[in-house]
């Protein structure tokens, strides 16, 4: 700690310290007009005046009072130092070195007169464009893989390929499903063929889907080109067809049913009754329902009412015809 004895000393040197350690300025704006108002309040000293002195008083104090900072101006600009001229140079000389590497120079050489015009012309032969060369085209991509799977044009049931979802597994909701085939012979019926299906396809989707697929494999034997022909049973583990159940309905959508193993049956076995199907009429009891298979639309109720007491094992028999 220092004892100074003079208090302008003291002022001068708090004043100082408040304006460089201010980094917004604001004490520079406010002190700037302070040596204006101590020179009126503090007159000049007249020489060989003793009398009004201070003691201690000297031109050095004088000076150290009125002295600014050299890194401190009074603009808008405060606390910024500029930079020198030698950094302004060097950074543009940096400049132009990088554009010159962007360029590059090629010196102009005079042509040598010992070549001729026939050399000339040689070197840049005119060519003429109006005659086209007749060279034989060579096969696109398209057309060798159309040569190579003539089967897939050949396939009656492409409409149903877009319910294919071997390309969209990860990104839209699929089902894979075992399904039998038991039109093969015994050794080949017992390895299903693996679909994947879009999961909002209908039944009827699914079915013209397998036949495409099974198509498209080169499977044997050839399918009906009719889907009606077919339909989807439930099937056990190792390809056995449930002929207990109904197969399913056609109209349904796929996901609503949990089944992972199928069978593909066909309908009828003749060729000219394909494009009929298969007519169920269900019948409400009091412990529940019956779906009875009827192969017309001309079968009386007799009939069916008998199928259906055959089915629940019921003695009594129906009284009467029932049109």
């Amino acid at each position: 700690m220092a004892f100074l004895d003079n208090p302008t000393i003291i002022l001068a040197h708090i004043r100082q310290s408040h304006v460089t350690s201010d980094d917004t300025g604001m004490c520079e704006m406010v002190l700037i007009d302070h040596d204006v108002d101590l020179e009126k309040f503090h007159p000049p000293l007249v020489p060989g005046d003793n009398g009004s002195e201070m003691p201690g008083s000297s031109v050095e104090t004088q000076g150290y009072v009125y002295a600014q900072s050299v890194d401190i101006t009074s603009s808008w600009d405060f606390g910024i130092r500029r930079r020198s001229n030698t950094a302004q140079r060097l950074e543009r000389l940096r400049k132009e070195r990088q554009n010159q590497i962007k360029c590059k120079n090629v010196p102009w050489k005079e042509r040598n007169a010992s070549h001729s015009a026939e050399e000339l012309s040689s070197l840049f032969e005119k060519k003429n464009f109006k005659i086209k060369s007749s060279s034989v085209g060579k096969p696109s991509l398209l057309s060798v893989r159309l040569e190579q799977c003539p089967l897939q044009l050949n396939n009656p049931f492409n409409e149903y390929s877009k319910f294919d979802g071997k390309g969209h597994v990860g990104t839209t909701a699929t089902k894979k499903i075992d399904v039998y085939l038991p039109l093969h012979t015994s050794q080949d019926r017992l390895l299903p063929m693996t679909v994947v299906t879009i999961a909002h396809a209908k039944v009827h989707d699914l079915i013209g889907l397998i036949c495409w697929q099974y198509t498209s494999e080169g499977r044997e034997p050839k399918l009906n080109d009719n889907v009606n022909a077919y339909c989807l049973h439930i099937a056990e583990d190792d390809g056995e067809v449930d002929t207990d159940f109904p197969p399913l309905d056609s109209n349904e959508p796929i996901h609503k049913f949990g089944f992972s193993t199928l069978a593909l049956v066909e309908k009828y076995s003749s060729p000219g009754l394909a494009a009929k199907q298969s007519l169920f009429v269900r019948i409400n009891a009091a412990h529940g329902f019956s779906l009875i298979q009827v192969d017309s639309t001309k079968v009386t109720m007799k009939d069916i009412l008998q199928k259906a007491l055959k089915r629940r094992k019921g003695s009594q028999r129906g009284s009467g015809d029932f049109d």
